[in-house]
């Protein structure tokens, strides 16, 4: 018998690239319930423990990093609780595909990364545009609350609030939330942590991400085997193709792509292939079935180059 995987279940694992956005969470949860977000739930300690003793409320954990998620899940699995889903994806990407605009009752973030050095700033996550995101998502007087023993980073995020919907409702000594970072550091004899919390008092408007439709490709003639791997890198979208790999007899090639736009970056596989369909053209160039990526200008653009790349290969001799 092979080994139990060390995740338990994927149950409360989320395919959200492959469902309708913004996603229905009373479908997802079966029912109609307040829901609450954490934003880097780690090893989801804190997580299970909040939806164990709040079982008429949802949660959605979001965390990027996959060893946290297998963590999480290993720990949702043995809590046994099933009003919990979890999000692999980087917060804000999250916050602007999943959720509606008044959805959420209330968003946390127990301990986020201050990235305390001064060339690091940009990559904090509660900057004025994503605050202002997090009002536009959650309910009227709904919290976002942060937990944190980097008096300087919550001095920072009270600096980011003004024109984000939010406004400041108290700060000052956190209520122990007893999680392996909080054991950790009290372990050391560090004991200043602060809670911020905020509320929404009024609704600032945010442009919801265009869902693009994207375009595939046909073409009469190509030479796959010929493809030569490229790259352009644009001021707000650089597309590097990796790898290639081309199967003679099926007539099927696979084109290894990575696009980054606006700090998004996707990995994802392109087909050049025989079309079967007799009514089109003979090749087409298309997204891999499964891939999952989100459809943004970025795909699109590298659609678009392996076309090019697959014209570049026509004619001349073998």
């Amino acid at each position: 018998m092979p080994a139990a995987p060390p995740y338990l279940s994927l149950r409360p694992l989320l395919p959200w690239r492959d469902m309708d956005r913004p996603l229905d969470w009373t479908r997802v949860f079966g029912r109609a319930a307040e829901l609450v977000v954490e934003l880097g739930c780690g090893n989801g300690e804190l997580l299970a423990r909040r939806a164990a003793a709040e079982a008429d409320r949802d949660f959605v954990g979001i965390d990027l990093d996959w060893r946290s998620v297998r963590r999480a899940l290993r720990r949702l699995a043995r809590a046994g609780v099933d009003n919990v889903r979890l999000v692999a994806s980087r917060a804000p990407l999250a916050l602007h595909r999943l959720f509606a605009p008044g959805a959420l009752s209330e968003i946390y973030s127990a301990f986020p990364c201050p990235w305390p050095n001064q060339r690091h700033l940009g990559r904090r996550l509660f900057a004025g545009d994503f605050l202002r995101l997090c009002a536009n998502r959650l309910a009227l007087g709904a919290p976002l609350w942060i937990v944190s023993d980097e008096a300087s980073y919550l001095d920072w995020v009270q600096t980011q609030v003004a024109g984000s919907g939010l406004e400041l409702a108290g700060r000052g000594g956190a209520p122990k939330l007893d999680t392996k970072y909080e054991r950790k550091w009290r372990g050391l004899g560090l004991a200043g942590f602060e809670r911020l919390e905020l509320v929404k008092r009024q609704h600032p408007e945010v442009p919801e991400p265009e869902e693009r439709a994207m375009k595939f490709h046909w073409l009469d003639d190509c030479r796959p085997e010929r493809l030569a791997l490229t790259e352009e890198i644009g001021r707000r979208i650089t597309v590097s193709f990796k790898d290639f790999i081309y199967d003679q007899r099926s007539h099927k090639g696979m084109l290894r792509t990575v696009a980054v736009e606006d700090g998004l970056k996707q990995g994802f596989w392109i087909e050049i292939g025989r079309d079967p369909d007799p009514g089109r053209p003979a090749w087409r160039v298309r997204l891999a079935p499964g891939c999952g990526v989100l459809p943004t200008a970025g795909v699109q653009r590298a659609l678009d180059l392996a076309r090019d790349a697959a014209l570049a290969t026509r004619g001349g001799r073998d």
